[in-house]
């Protein structure tokens, strides 16, 4: 009982060390983080090398909304711990629109989430789940992969940007937050 109190108590200070504070990002800062623009690329060039960073991250798990100027992609997740349980979806709104020379791409990343977790019950257990609403994922981090894998993907780069190589430019500091969303979870297949 004593093991399954510790466990219980990690469980929910990890939890708690997930809803850290990360820094605000300025109006300025947050439109440049989430805008980008692609001199020379079509409108429908960007969003078919944004489906195709989708498909490569996970295959079998995204679903996509489409819309006239860009589409919205579902990807839900679980993650199992025995003890308990994580679940949610990653939701992705992906806009393109024209400018002079080429197209401007605008990307938004939110989560909902919930997490399952058994409470000792009279004579059983029983599971209790407390849902997230979909937030705004704040992680330059997450944003800067999915603008390199973009950079490659539209020939403005040599190099597919791996996690590992996003990782490290979080250890750096140069980004900050999570990259779960293209990284974890994921199949994270690598263009051919």
């Amino acid at each position: 009982m004593r093991t399954i109190l510790r466990r219980l108590a990690y469980l929910a200070l990890a939890m708690l060390t997930g809803c850290a504070t990360l820094p605000e990002l300025t109006r300025e800062e947050y439109l440049a983080l989430v805008n980008r623009t692609y001199e020379g690329t079509s409108i429908e060039e960007g969003l078919a090398a944004a489906e195709r960073l989708f498909r490569l991250a996970d295959p079998g798990d995204v679903e996509f909304q489409h819309f006239e100027n860009g589409f919205r992609v579902y990807r839900p997740w679980l993650l199992y711990m025995v003890l308990a349980a994580a679940a949610g979806t990653d939701v992705w709104d992906v806009r393109a629109a024209p400018v002079e020379g080429g197209t401007r791409l605008t990307v938004h990343l939110s989560r909902a989430s919930s997490s399952i977790v058994p409470v000792p019950a009279t004579s059983s257990a029983t599971a209790i789940t407390s849902p997230g609403p979909g937030l705004p994922f704040n992680s330059t981090a997450i944003y800067d992969l999915f603008w390199g894998r973009m950079d490659y993907l539209l020939g403005r780069r040599d190099a597919w940007m791996t996690c590992e190589e996003a990782k490290a430019r979080e250890k750096e500091g140069i980004t900050y937050g999570l990259l779960e969303p293209l990284c974890s979870l994921t199949d994270d297949l690598t263009p051919e």
